[in-house]
Protein backbone atom coordinates (compact mmCIF):
# COMPACT_ATOMS: atom_id res chain seq x y z
CA UNK A 1 0.00 0.00 0.00
CA UNK A 2 1.29 3.38 -0.61
CA UNK A 3 0.67 7.15 -2.20
CA UNK A 4 0.28 5.69 -5.39
CA UNK A 5 -2.77 3.51 -4.13
CA UNK A 6 -4.26 6.53 -2.23
CA UNK A 7 -4.24 8.80 -5.11
CA UNK A 8 -6.64 6.21 -7.09
CA UNK A 9 -8.61 5.87 -4.15
CA UNK A 10 -9.07 9.52 -4.32
CA UNK A 11 -10.71 9.10 -7.88
CA UNK A 12 -12.86 6.37 -7.11
CA UNK A 13 -14.81 8.47 -4.62
CA UNK A 14 -16.92 9.87 -7.16
CA UNK A 15 -17.86 6.67 -8.48
CA UNK A 16 -18.64 5.75 -4.61
CA UNK A 17 -20.66 8.87 -4.10
CA UNK A 18 -22.57 8.43 -7.03
CA UNK A 19 -23.12 4.39 -6.29
CA UNK A 20 -24.76 5.13 -2.98
CA UNK A 21 -27.09 7.77 -4.67
CA UNK A 22 -28.79 5.26 -6.86
CA UNK A 23 -28.05 1.69 -4.85
CA UNK A 24 -30.99 1.08 -2.66
CA UNK A 25 -31.38 -2.65 -1.96
CA UNK A 26 -34.22 -4.49 -0.49
CA UNK A 27 -34.00 -6.97 2.30
CA UNK A 28 -36.17 -9.87 2.65
CA UNK A 29 -37.33 -12.92 5.53
CA UNK A 30 -35.22 -15.90 5.75
CA UNK A 31 -34.66 -18.79 7.28
CA UNK A 32 -31.14 -20.19 8.38
CA UNK A 33 -30.73 -23.35 8.96
CA UNK A 34 -27.65 -24.50 11.63
CA UNK A 35 -25.79 -28.09 11.40
CA UNK A 36 -24.86 -27.73 14.87
CA UNK A 37 -22.87 -31.67 14.29
CA UNK A 38 -20.17 -30.87 11.72
CA UNK A 39 -17.07 -29.05 12.48
CA UNK A 40 -16.05 -27.39 8.97
CA UNK A 41 -13.01 -25.33 9.87
CA UNK A 42 -11.07 -24.40 12.70
CA UNK A 43 -10.64 -20.00 13.18
CA UNK A 44 -7.43 -19.59 13.01
CA UNK A 45 -5.90 -17.18 15.91
CA UNK A 46 -4.49 -15.10 13.13
CA UNK A 47 -7.81 -14.57 11.10
CA UNK A 48 -8.47 -11.07 13.10
CA UNK A 49 -5.36 -9.20 12.75
CA UNK A 50 -4.21 -5.32 11.41
CA UNK A 51 -1.97 -3.81 9.73
CA UNK A 52 0.65 -1.43 10.70
CA UNK A 53 2.78 1.29 9.13
CA UNK A 54 6.19 2.26 10.06
CA UNK A 55 5.66 5.77 8.84
CA UNK A 56 2.38 6.29 11.15
CA UNK A 57 3.70 7.99 14.25
CA UNK A 58 0.76 6.23 15.84
CA UNK A 59 2.80 2.83 16.15
CA UNK A 60 5.73 4.86 18.05
CA UNK A 61 4.97 2.64 21.42
CA UNK A 62 3.95 6.32 23.07
CA UNK A 63 0.59 6.89 21.79
CA UNK A 64 -1.61 5.80 24.88
CA UNK A 65 -4.84 6.29 22.40
CA UNK A 66 -4.06 3.72 19.73
CA UNK A 67 -2.00 1.59 22.29
CA UNK A 68 -5.47 1.15 24.23
CA UNK A 69 -7.45 0.68 21.29
CA UNK A 70 -5.40 -2.12 20.13
CA UNK A 71 -5.50 -3.41 23.65
CA UNK A 72 -9.27 -3.60 23.99
CA UNK A 73 -9.94 -4.89 20.08
CA UNK A 74 -8.64 -7.68 21.53
CA UNK A 75 -6.11 -7.60 18.21
CA UNK A 76 -2.65 -9.44 18.83
CA UNK A 77 -1.49 -10.05 15.26
CA UNK A 78 0.40 -6.85 13.79
CA UNK A 79 1.60 -7.24 9.85
CA UNK A 80 5.02 -5.03 9.86
CA UNK A 81 6.59 -2.72 9.01
CA UNK A 82 3.22 -1.97 6.27
CA UNK A 83 2.68 -2.57 2.87
CA UNK A 84 4.95 -1.03 0.03
CA UNK A 85 7.32 0.18 2.65
CA UNK A 86 8.57 -3.20 3.39
CA UNK A 87 10.71 -3.11 0.23
CA UNK A 88 12.35 0.67 0.47
CA UNK A 89 12.85 -0.17 4.42
CA UNK A 90 14.86 -2.51 6.47
CA UNK A 91 14.04 -3.85 9.56
CA UNK A 92 17.30 -3.61 11.40
CA UNK A 93 17.53 0.49 11.18
CA UNK A 94 18.00 1.20 7.69
CA UNK A 95 14.95 3.90 7.79
CA UNK A 96 15.12 7.30 6.54
CA UNK A 97 12.01 8.68 8.44
CA UNK A 98 9.30 6.96 10.31
CA UNK A 99 8.99 4.44 13.47
CA UNK A 100 12.11 2.32 14.02
CA UNK A 101 11.88 -1.24 14.83
CA UNK A 102 12.97 -0.95 18.51
CA UNK A 103 9.84 1.48 18.82
CA UNK A 104 7.55 -0.95 16.96
CA UNK A 105 8.52 -3.73 19.88
CA UNK A 106 7.52 -1.36 22.74
CA UNK A 107 4.33 -0.44 21.08
CA UNK A 108 3.85 -4.58 20.26
CA UNK A 109 5.14 -5.20 24.32
CA UNK A 110 2.49 -2.41 25.27
CA UNK A 111 -0.25 -4.54 23.40
CA UNK A 112 0.77 -7.87 24.18
CA UNK A 113 0.82 -8.20 20.38
CA UNK A 114 3.04 -10.30 17.77
CA UNK A 115 4.51 -9.35 14.61
CA UNK A 116 3.54 -10.40 11.36
CA UNK A 117 6.79 -9.37 9.29
CA UNK A 118 7.24 -8.59 6.00
CA UNK A 119 10.86 -8.97 4.75
CA UNK A 120 12.37 -6.57 1.93
CA UNK A 121 12.15 -8.18 -1.24
CA UNK A 122 13.58 -5.45 -3.17
CA UNK A 123 16.69 -5.40 -2.31
CA UNK A 124 16.28 -1.07 -1.85
CA UNK A 125 17.28 0.37 1.57
CA UNK A 126 18.90 2.92 2.91
CA UNK A 127 19.09 4.87 -0.77
CA UNK A 128 21.36 1.81 -1.89
CA UNK A 129 20.48 -1.10 -4.02
CA UNK A 130 21.89 -4.64 -2.28
CA UNK A 131 22.58 -8.11 -4.22
CA UNK A 132 20.07 -10.86 -3.22
CA UNK A 133 22.50 -12.69 -1.22
CA UNK A 134 22.70 -9.30 0.95
CA UNK A 135 18.84 -9.00 1.01
CA UNK A 136 18.34 -12.69 1.80
CA UNK A 137 20.95 -12.57 4.51
CA UNK A 138 18.75 -9.52 6.31
CA UNK A 139 15.69 -11.22 5.79
CA UNK A 140 17.91 -14.51 7.95
CA UNK A 141 18.79 -11.99 10.39
CA UNK A 142 15.83 -10.58 10.97
CA UNK A 143 14.53 -14.07 12.10
CA UNK A 144 17.34 -14.96 14.20
CA UNK A 145 16.66 -11.22 15.99
CA UNK A 146 13.28 -11.54 16.54
CA UNK A 147 12.26 -15.41 16.86
CA UNK A 148 15.67 -16.77 18.57
CA UNK A 149 17.53 -14.23 20.21
CA UNK A 150 14.23 -12.45 21.37
CA UNK A 151 12.17 -15.35 21.43
CA UNK A 152 9.23 -13.45 20.44
CA UNK A 153 7.56 -16.01 17.89
CA UNK A 154 6.66 -14.74 14.68
CA UNK A 155 5.04 -17.45 12.73
CA UNK A 156 3.51 -15.47 9.28
CA UNK A 157 7.26 -14.37 7.26
CA UNK A 158 5.75 -12.22 4.00
CA UNK A 159 8.61 -12.18 1.06
CA UNK A 160 8.00 -8.63 -0.46
CA UNK A 161 4.50 -6.74 -1.09
CA UNK A 162 2.86 -6.55 -4.40
CA UNK A 163 5.64 -7.68 -6.36
CA UNK A 164 3.58 -7.60 -9.23
CA UNK A 165 2.85 -3.88 -9.79
CA UNK A 166 4.80 -1.44 -11.36
CA UNK A 167 4.09 0.93 -8.17
CA UNK A 168 6.14 -1.55 -6.00
CA UNK A 169 9.91 -0.97 -5.41
CA UNK A 170 10.77 -4.52 -6.02
CA UNK A 171 8.54 -5.16 -9.38
CA UNK A 172 9.36 -8.06 -10.87
CA UNK A 173 7.85 -11.01 -13.05
CA UNK A 174 6.55 -14.17 -11.66
CA UNK A 175 9.54 -16.72 -13.07
CA UNK A 176 12.24 -13.91 -11.04
CA UNK A 177 10.21 -13.67 -8.31
CA UNK A 178 9.71 -17.44 -7.45
CA UNK A 179 13.44 -18.29 -8.04
CA UNK A 180 14.15 -15.37 -5.58
CA UNK A 181 11.45 -16.38 -2.94
CA UNK A 182 13.37 -20.02 -2.88
CA UNK A 183 16.31 -18.20 -1.67
CA UNK A 184 14.58 -16.47 0.99
CA UNK A 185 12.62 -19.74 1.93
CA UNK A 186 15.81 -22.17 2.82
CA UNK A 187 17.50 -19.21 4.09
CA UNK A 188 15.17 -17.88 6.83
CA UNK A 189 14.04 -21.92 7.57
CA UNK A 190 17.58 -22.96 7.93
CA UNK A 191 17.52 -19.98 10.88
CA UNK A 192 14.07 -21.25 12.25
CA UNK A 193 12.35 -24.44 10.56
CA UNK A 194 9.05 -23.95 12.45
CA UNK A 195 8.00 -20.41 10.48
CA UNK A 196 5.66 -20.28 7.60
CA UNK A 197 6.55 -18.21 4.68
CA UNK A 198 4.65 -17.00 2.51
CA UNK A 199 4.59 -16.42 -1.06
CA UNK A 200 2.81 -12.81 -3.22
CA UNK A 201 0.19 -13.97 -5.85
CA UNK A 202 -2.33 -11.87 -7.35
CA UNK A 203 -6.80 -12.02 -7.33
CA UNK A 204 -7.41 -14.29 -9.96
CA UNK A 205 -10.02 -11.64 -11.93
CA UNK A 206 -9.33 -9.25 -14.70
CA UNK A 207 -7.68 -5.92 -13.44
CA UNK A 208 -8.80 -2.30 -14.57
CA UNK A 209 -5.90 -0.44 -16.46
CA UNK A 210 -4.86 1.48 -13.65
CA UNK A 211 -3.56 -1.48 -11.58
CA UNK A 212 -1.75 -3.57 -14.66
CA UNK A 213 -0.92 -6.36 -12.92
CA UNK A 214 0.75 -9.25 -14.91
CA UNK A 215 -1.80 -11.83 -15.00
CA UNK A 216 0.58 -14.51 -15.37
CA UNK A 217 2.41 -13.43 -12.24
CA UNK A 218 1.04 -16.35 -9.81
CA UNK A 219 1.08 -18.94 -12.31
CA UNK A 220 4.45 -18.40 -13.22
CA UNK A 221 5.95 -17.76 -9.62
CA UNK A 222 4.55 -20.93 -8.60
CA UNK A 223 5.82 -22.81 -11.41
CA UNK A 224 9.50 -21.22 -10.48
CA UNK A 225 9.01 -22.88 -7.26
CA UNK A 226 8.29 -26.39 -8.22
CA UNK A 227 11.19 -26.12 -10.47
CA UNK A 228 13.64 -25.45 -7.11
CA UNK A 229 11.25 -28.13 -5.32
CA UNK A 230 10.27 -25.29 -3.11
CA UNK A 231 5.82 -25.77 -2.04
CA UNK A 232 5.42 -22.43 -0.28
CA UNK A 233 3.92 -22.35 3.08
CA UNK A 234 1.32 -20.05 2.52
CA UNK A 235 -0.04 -17.71 -0.59
CA UNK A 236 -0.02 -13.63 0.10
CA UNK A 237 -3.19 -12.09 -1.32
CA UNK A 238 -4.87 -8.47 -1.19
CA UNK A 239 -7.91 -7.32 -2.72
CA UNK A 240 -9.19 -3.92 -2.73
CA UNK A 241 -12.85 -4.45 -4.23
CA UNK A 242 -14.18 -0.96 -4.44
CA UNK A 243 -12.38 -0.86 -8.02
CA UNK A 244 -14.60 -3.73 -8.91
CA UNK A 245 -17.92 -2.13 -7.65
CA UNK A 246 -16.99 1.30 -9.19
CA UNK A 247 -16.35 0.19 -13.08
CA UNK A 248 -19.80 -2.02 -12.58
CA UNK A 249 -23.03 -1.07 -15.20
CA UNK A 250 -26.11 0.39 -14.18
CA UNK A 251 -27.28 -3.10 -14.23
CA UNK A 252 -24.81 -4.38 -11.79
CA UNK A 253 -24.96 -1.33 -9.41
CA UNK A 254 -28.04 -2.69 -7.67
CA UNK A 255 -26.13 -4.30 -4.48
CA UNK A 256 -24.35 -2.13 -1.53
CA UNK A 257 -20.75 -2.43 -1.76
CA UNK A 258 -20.38 -5.98 0.57
CA UNK A 259 -22.66 -8.00 -1.41
CA UNK A 260 -23.20 -9.78 -4.52
CA UNK A 261 -20.25 -10.13 -5.92
CA UNK A 262 -18.05 -8.55 -3.31
CA UNK A 263 -18.21 -11.08 -0.92
CA UNK A 264 -19.30 -13.91 -3.09
CA UNK A 265 -15.88 -13.35 -4.72
CA UNK A 266 -13.77 -15.01 -1.84
CA UNK A 267 -15.41 -18.74 -2.85
CA UNK A 268 -14.46 -18.57 -6.56
CA UNK A 269 -10.74 -16.80 -5.76
CA UNK A 270 -10.24 -19.43 -2.81
CA UNK A 271 -11.29 -22.54 -5.56
CA UNK A 272 -8.69 -20.70 -8.36
CA UNK A 273 -6.16 -20.65 -5.65
CA UNK A 274 -6.61 -24.26 -4.96
CA UNK A 275 -6.70 -25.05 -8.69
CA UNK A 276 -2.83 -23.09 -9.08
CA UNK A 277 -1.71 -25.20 -5.68
CA UNK A 278 -2.88 -28.56 -7.37
CA UNK A 279 -0.98 -27.42 -10.88
CA UNK A 280 1.92 -26.77 -9.05
CA UNK A 281 2.58 -28.95 -6.50
CA UNK A 282 -0.33 -31.78 -6.91
CA UNK A 283 -3.53 -31.85 -5.11
CA UNK A 284 -2.15 -33.25 -1.65
CA UNK A 285 -1.00 -29.73 -1.14
CA UNK A 286 -4.00 -28.12 -1.26
CA UNK A 287 -4.57 -27.12 2.82
CA UNK A 288 -1.19 -27.83 2.90
CA UNK A 289 -0.31 -24.80 1.51
CA UNK A 290 -2.65 -22.27 4.00
CA UNK A 291 -3.83 -18.75 2.46
CA UNK A 292 -3.46 -15.61 4.17
CA UNK A 293 -5.52 -12.15 3.41
CA UNK A 294 -2.98 -9.48 4.83
CA UNK A 295 -4.34 -6.63 3.09
CA UNK A 296 -8.30 -5.99 2.40
CA UNK A 297 -10.48 -2.69 2.45
CA UNK A 298 -13.42 -0.97 0.94
CA UNK A 299 -12.78 2.41 1.26
CA UNK A 300 -11.63 4.28 -2.00
CA UNK A 301 -9.75 7.02 0.58
CA UNK A 302 -8.37 6.54 4.43
CA UNK A 303 -10.50 7.05 7.68
CA UNK A 304 -11.80 10.82 6.65
CA UNK A 305 -13.94 9.50 3.70
CA UNK A 306 -17.92 8.86 3.90
CA UNK A 307 -18.40 5.14 4.05
CA UNK A 308 -17.15 3.71 6.87
CA UNK A 309 -19.81 1.37 8.10
CA UNK A 310 -19.69 0.03 4.54
CA UNK A 311 -16.17 -1.32 5.14
CA UNK A 312 -17.40 -2.43 8.41
CA UNK A 313 -19.92 -4.59 7.01
CA UNK A 314 -17.56 -5.62 3.85
CA UNK A 315 -14.15 -6.50 6.50
CA UNK A 316 -17.23 -8.31 8.85
CA UNK A 317 -18.62 -10.43 6.18
CA UNK A 318 -15.31 -11.16 4.35
CA UNK A 319 -14.02 -12.50 7.94
CA UNK A 320 -16.80 -14.85 8.18
CA UNK A 321 -16.22 -15.91 4.40
CA UNK A 322 -12.50 -16.63 5.23
CA UNK A 323 -13.77 -18.24 8.35
CA UNK A 324 -15.58 -20.72 6.15
CA UNK A 325 -12.82 -21.04 3.75
CA UNK A 326 -10.24 -21.68 5.90
CA UNK A 327 -8.11 -18.92 5.12
CA UNK A 328 -5.47 -18.95 7.81
CA UNK A 329 -5.00 -15.36 8.47
CA UNK A 330 -6.29 -11.84 7.64
CA UNK A 331 -5.29 -8.24 8.40
CA UNK A 332 -7.39 -5.56 6.64
CA UNK A 333 -5.39 -2.11 5.15
CA UNK A 334 -4.90 0.03 7.89
CA UNK A 335 -5.01 0.20 11.95
CA UNK A 336 -4.82 3.76 11.62
CA UNK A 337 -8.03 4.19 10.00
CA UNK A 338 -9.97 2.42 12.39
CA UNK A 339 -9.17 3.34 15.71
CA UNK A 340 -11.28 6.35 16.16
CA UNK A 341 -14.04 6.46 18.83
CA UNK A 342 -16.92 4.80 17.18
CA UNK A 343 -15.66 3.94 14.30
CA UNK A 344 -18.08 0.78 12.69
CA UNK A 345 -14.80 -1.38 11.55
CA UNK A 346 -12.87 -0.67 15.15
CA UNK A 347 -15.83 -2.46 16.56
CA UNK A 348 -15.94 -5.25 14.15
CA UNK A 349 -12.90 -7.24 15.76
CA UNK A 350 -13.79 -7.24 19.71
CA UNK A 351 -16.77 -8.06 18.67
CA UNK A 352 -15.31 -11.25 17.35
CA UNK A 353 -12.62 -11.65 19.53
CA UNK A 354 -14.90 -11.77 22.67
CA UNK A 355 -18.51 -12.92 21.09
CA UNK A 356 -17.57 -15.43 18.66
CA UNK A 357 -16.37 -19.37 18.44
CA UNK A 358 -13.51 -21.03 16.51
CA UNK A 359 -15.02 -23.59 15.34
CA UNK A 360 -17.22 -23.10 12.22
CA UNK A 361 -20.41 -25.06 11.28
CA UNK A 362 -22.83 -24.40 8.20
CA UNK A 363 -25.30 -22.41 8.12
CA UNK A 364 -27.91 -22.51 5.59
CA UNK A 365 -30.23 -19.32 4.59
CA UNK A 366 -33.24 -19.26 1.99
CA UNK A 367 -33.92 -18.29 0.30
CA UNK A 368 -29.97 -17.30 -1.15
CA UNK A 369 -30.03 -13.49 -1.47
CA UNK A 370 -27.42 -11.16 -0.85
CA UNK A 371 -29.02 -8.85 1.43
CA UNK A 372 -29.26 -10.87 4.64
CA UNK A 373 -26.37 -13.36 5.43
CA UNK A 374 -25.60 -15.67 8.20
CA UNK A 375 -22.66 -17.72 10.11
CA UNK A 376 -22.12 -19.77 12.30
CA UNK A 377 -19.50 -21.08 15.42
CA UNK A 378 -19.42 -23.36 18.15
CA UNK A 379 -17.48 -21.78 21.15
CA UNK A 380 -15.30 -23.57 23.81
CA UNK A 381 -18.07 -22.78 26.98
CA UNK A 382 -21.43 -25.02 25.25
CA UNK A 383 -22.56 -21.98 23.00
CA UNK A 384 -23.64 -21.66 19.15
CA UNK A 385 -22.63 -17.94 18.32
CA UNK A 386 -23.92 -16.61 15.00
CA UNK A 387 -23.16 -13.67 12.92
CA UNK A 388 -26.34 -11.75 10.92
CA UNK A 389 -25.89 -9.49 8.56
CA UNK A 390 -28.76 -7.01 6.95
CA UNK A 391 -26.99 -5.28 3.57
CA UNK A 392 -30.41 -3.17 3.20
CA UNK A 393 -29.89 0.49 3.43
CA UNK A 394 -33.48 0.75 4.22
CA UNK A 395 -35.65 -2.41 4.85
CA UNK A 396 -35.48 -4.60 8.05
CA UNK A 397 -35.65 -8.31 7.99
CA UNK A 398 -36.71 -10.89 10.05
CA UNK A 399 -34.51 -14.52 10.25
CA UNK A 400 -36.09 -17.60 11.54
CA UNK A 401 -33.06 -19.64 12.78
CA UNK A 402 -33.27 -23.34 13.34
CA UNK A 403 -30.48 -25.53 14.83
CA UNK A 404 -29.92 -29.03 13.93
CA UNK A 405 -28.65 -31.62 16.09
CA UNK A 406 -28.75 -29.79 19.54
CA UNK A 407 -31.14 -28.16 21.96
CA UNK A 408 -30.75 -24.50 21.83
CA UNK A 409 -31.41 -23.01 25.57
CA UNK A 410 -34.56 -21.13 26.26
CA UNK A 411 -32.34 -17.55 26.71
CA UNK A 412 -29.77 -16.46 24.28
CA UNK A 413 -27.99 -13.02 23.79
CA UNK A 414 -28.10 -10.69 21.27
CA UNK A 415 -25.47 -7.75 20.15
CA UNK A 416 -26.65 -5.80 17.32
CA UNK A 417 -24.42 -2.56 15.50
CA UNK A 418 -25.91 0.23 13.95
CA UNK A 419 -24.77 3.81 12.51
CA UNK A 420 -25.90 6.05 15.27
CA UNK A 421 -28.51 8.44 14.40
CA UNK A 422 -30.29 9.23 11.22
CA UNK A 423 -29.49 9.15 7.64
CA UNK A 424 -27.06 8.78 5.03
CA UNK A 425 -26.22 5.30 6.80
CA UNK A 426 -23.15 4.13 5.00
CA UNK A 427 -21.28 7.64 5.55
CA UNK A 428 -21.91 7.64 8.94
CA UNK A 429 -18.35 7.19 11.12
CA UNK A 430 -20.31 6.29 14.76
CA UNK A 431 -22.38 3.23 15.78
CA UNK A 432 -24.58 2.13 18.87
CA UNK A 433 -24.64 -1.39 19.78
CA UNK A 434 -27.76 -2.34 21.75
CA UNK A 435 -29.03 1.34 21.57
CA UNK A 436 -25.78 2.97 23.25
CA UNK A 437 -24.17 5.25 20.92
CA UNK A 438 -20.38 4.61 20.61
CA UNK A 439 -19.44 2.14 23.52
CA UNK A 440 -16.05 2.55 25.28
CA UNK A 441 -14.00 0.68 23.92
CA UNK A 442 -11.94 -0.94 26.93
CA UNK A 443 -16.16 -1.27 27.84
CA UNK A 444 -16.66 -4.16 24.61
CA UNK A 445 -14.85 -6.83 26.21
CA UNK A 446 -17.44 -7.59 29.02
CA UNK A 447 -20.49 -6.00 27.13
CA UNK A 448 -23.51 -8.06 28.17
CA UNK A 449 -25.75 -8.81 25.39
CA UNK A 450 -29.42 -8.00 25.22
CA UNK A 451 -31.86 -11.08 26.60
CA UNK A 452 -33.59 -12.63 23.88
CA UNK A 453 -35.92 -15.76 23.57
CA UNK A 454 -34.43 -18.65 21.69
CA UNK A 455 -34.76 -22.07 21.75
CA UNK A 456 -34.25 -24.74 18.96
CA UNK A 457 -36.39 -22.61 16.98
CA UNK A 458 -36.81 -18.95 17.21
CA UNK A 459 -36.78 -15.69 15.06
CA UNK A 460 -34.64 -12.31 15.41
CA UNK A 461 -35.34 -9.15 14.03
CA UNK A 462 -32.26 -7.33 11.97
CA UNK A 463 -32.56 -3.71 11.39
CA UNK A 464 -31.97 -2.48 8.27
CA UNK A 465 -27.90 -1.58 7.47
CA UNK A 466 -26.84 -3.86 10.96
CA UNK A 467 -24.53 -6.37 12.17
CA UNK A 468 -26.24 -8.78 14.75
CA UNK A 469 -23.89 -10.83 17.15
CA UNK A 470 -25.90 -13.92 18.70
CA UNK A 471 -24.43 -16.46 21.72
CA UNK A 472 -27.30 -19.27 22.36
CA UNK A 473 -26.45 -22.04 24.66
CA UNK A 474 -27.26 -25.69 23.30
CA UNK A 475 -26.90 -29.46 25.02
CA UNK A 476 -26.94 -32.30 22.95
CA UNK A 477 -24.69 -34.53 20.58
CA UNK A 478 -23.40 -36.20 23.81
CA UNK A 479 -21.79 -33.04 25.27
CA UNK A 480 -22.40 -29.96 26.36
CA UNK A 481 -19.43 -28.05 25.88
CA UNK A 482 -18.58 -30.17 21.58
CA UNK A 483 -21.89 -30.89 20.39
CA UNK A 484 -20.33 -32.00 17.07
CA UNK A 485 -19.49 -35.98 16.22
CA UNK A 486 -15.82 -35.38 16.40
CA UNK A 487 -16.29 -34.94 20.35
CA UNK A 488 -16.24 -38.91 20.06
CA UNK A 489 -12.92 -39.30 18.84
CA UNK A 490 -10.12 -40.49 21.12
CA UNK A 491 -8.17 -38.71 22.94
CA UNK A 492 -4.92 -40.86 22.01
CA UNK A 493 -4.72 -40.42 18.16
CA UNK A 494 -4.66 -43.84 16.58
CA UNK A 495 -4.85 -45.26 12.49
CA UNK A 496 -7.18 -47.79 11.73
CA UNK A 497 -6.49 -49.85 8.68
CA UNK A 498 -9.07 -51.89 6.30
CA UNK A 499 -8.84 -53.58 3.44
CA UNK A 500 -10.77 -53.59 0.46
CA UNK A 501 -9.31 -55.75 -2.24
CA UNK A 502 -6.28 -57.37 -2.71
CA UNK A 503 -3.82 -54.60 -2.86
CA UNK A 504 -6.18 -51.81 -2.11
CA UNK A 505 -6.25 -50.46 1.86
CA UNK A 506 -8.63 -47.76 3.44
CA UNK A 507 -6.71 -45.78 6.35
CA UNK A 508 -8.95 -43.57 9.09
CA UNK A 509 -7.33 -41.58 11.16
CA UNK A 510 -8.54 -41.20 14.75
CA UNK A 511 -7.23 -37.83 16.22
CA UNK A 512 -8.23 -35.60 19.16
CA UNK A 513 -8.27 -32.46 17.79
CA UNK A 514 -12.01 -31.64 16.11
CA UNK A 515 -9.92 -30.83 12.50
CA UNK A 516 -8.48 -32.30 9.31
CA UNK A 517 -5.19 -32.88 10.15
CA UNK A 518 -2.09 -33.18 7.77
CA UNK A 519 -0.62 -36.45 7.17
CA UNK A 520 1.91 -38.91 5.07
CA UNK A 521 1.61 -42.44 4.83
CA UNK A 522 4.23 -44.71 3.72
CA UNK A 523 4.57 -48.36 3.26
CA UNK A 524 7.24 -50.44 3.40
CA UNK A 525 8.30 -54.16 2.59
CA UNK A 526 9.73 -56.42 5.08
CA UNK A 527 13.32 -55.20 4.11
CA UNK A 528 12.81 -51.69 4.87
CA UNK A 529 12.20 -50.83 1.14
CA UNK A 530 9.69 -48.23 0.90
CA UNK A 531 7.10 -48.96 -1.85
CA UNK A 532 4.28 -46.29 -1.53
CA UNK A 533 3.82 -42.90 -0.26
CA UNK A 534 0.84 -40.64 -0.03
CA UNK A 535 0.70 -37.16 1.72
CA UNK A 536 -2.86 -35.30 2.69
CA UNK A 537 -5.42 -33.80 4.71
CA UNK A 538 -8.26 -34.94 6.33
CA UNK A 539 -10.04 -38.17 8.22
CA UNK A 540 -9.44 -41.07 5.51
CA UNK A 541 -7.06 -42.28 2.54
CA UNK A 542 -6.89 -45.26 0.29
CA UNK A 543 -3.78 -47.11 -0.45
CA UNK A 544 -3.87 -48.54 -3.96
CA UNK A 545 -0.50 -50.78 -3.98
CA UNK A 546 -0.71 -51.77 -7.72
CA UNK A 547 1.50 -54.92 -8.64
CA UNK A 548 2.48 -55.27 -4.77
CA UNK A 549 3.35 -59.01 -4.53
CA UNK A 550 1.88 -61.03 -1.95
CA UNK A 551 3.38 -60.78 1.50
CA UNK A 552 3.68 -58.42 4.80
CA UNK A 553 4.01 -54.71 4.49
CA UNK A 554 4.35 -51.88 7.28
CA UNK A 555 1.91 -49.26 7.10
CA UNK A 556 3.99 -45.96 8.44
CA UNK A 557 1.20 -42.99 9.26
CA UNK A 558 2.92 -39.74 10.51
CA UNK A 559 0.19 -37.07 12.10
CA UNK A 560 1.01 -34.11 13.87
CA UNK A 561 4.38 -35.30 14.84
CA UNK A 562 3.57 -38.60 15.94
CA UNK A 563 4.19 -41.92 13.74
CA UNK A 564 1.82 -44.73 14.05
CA UNK A 565 2.81 -48.58 12.26
CA UNK A 566 0.34 -50.80 11.04
CA UNK A 567 0.91 -54.04 9.54
CA UNK A 568 -1.06 -54.92 6.31
CA UNK A 569 -0.79 -58.25 4.23
CA UNK A 570 -1.54 -58.57 0.57
CA UNK A 571 -2.60 -61.98 -0.59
Amino acid sequence: MNCLKEFRKALAIIGFLMFFVTAEPYAQNVSVSVNCTTIVNIISDHLYGCNIAVWDQEVNGTNAAFNDAMTSSGIKYYRWPGGSWADIVMWNGYMSTGVTYAQSLSMLQENGGTMQPICNFSGYWGNTQHTLAQTVQAAADEVTDYNITRKLGAKYWEIGNEEYGKWEQGYTNGVTYGAEYCSFYTAMKAVDSTIKVGAVVTVPREPYSEWVYDLTFSIDALASMKAQKIVPDFLIIHEYPYNEIFDDSVTQQNDTAVTGRCIDLWPSYIDTFNTWVTNAFGASNVGKVQYLVTEFNALPVSEANPGQMLNAMYISQSLMEFARLGVAGASPWLAEYYIGAGDPTWYVYPMFNFNYGTRVVNATITPANTRTRAWAALDSSGNLTMFLANNSLSDSSNATITLQGVTGGASGEKWTMQTSGSGWKPELTAVTINGTASPAQASIKGLSGQKITTGTTFSVSLPAYSMTWLRIPITGGGSSTLPEKQALRPVKPGASINQIGRNEFIVKLLMAAAMNPEWIVSVYNVNGKRIYSKTGNGDATTLALGNAASGVYFCTTTVDGLKLVNMLVVK
